[in-house]
């Protein structure tokens, strides 16, 4: 008979990972690598990767292949702060890749890519996963932050999106032990 009393499971289980402890780390295109700006969010997520499938039949069976790799957008709600630092940041991110009023555009990418951390922590604020978006570029820099005077007691937000070419997370090939390397960032 299979033990299935609450000890066996709290001894098993072991402690849970809370989606309130993270944290959101940048470097902006055109300044020093070693500038890098933790965006204080009120969400974010982790980054999703799929996997489509190919189809081939044979005798009236559907066989199914791993195919290509695809990553979904990625978007975080920022709170923004009283000097509109990371609000700024991203508006002068965009005008690199595209000028509103002369309509000149970074040559290339290296120019208005970056890399973005997403790490996620435990109670004791210690770093228990992570993963790093490579290749990320903003496509929504921040949709319209309302003003009203109805809201009272509210932090002004707003939410901005990334695409990116690929995560890694300090499990993937790469960032794993086994494979011999970290996460660098």
């Amino acid at each position: 008979m299979t033990d299935f009393s609450i000890d066996k499971f709290k001894h098993g289980f072991g402690g849970v990972a809370r989606p309130n402890l993270f944290r959101v780390t940048l470097a902006f295109p055109n300044e020093p690598p070693s500038e890098k700006y933790t965006i204080y969010c009120k969400g974010a997520s982790v980054p999703t990767k799929r996997i489509a499938s190919i189809q081939l039949h044979y005798m009236g069976r559907a066989i199914k292949y791993a195919g290509d790799t695809s990553y979904e957008t990625w978007s975080v709600t920022i709170y923004n702060d009283i000097g509109f630092t990371i609000r700024k940041k991203l508006e002068r991110w965009a005008e690199i890749i595209n000028g509103a009023r002369d309509n000149v555009s970074a040559l290339f990418k290296s120019e208005y890519e970056t890399e973005m951390l997403v790490e996620q922590m435990n109670g004791r604020h210690e770093v228990i996963k992570t993963y790093r978006m490579i290749g990320c570029v903003p496509t929504d820099v921040g949709d319209a932050m309302e003003l009203s005077w109805d809201p009272n007691n509210n932090a002004q937000e707003y939410r901005a999106t990334w695409e990116y070419d690929y995560w890694e997370s300090d499990d993937t090939t790469r960032g794993s032990t086994k494979g011999g390397g970290s996460i660098l960032f």
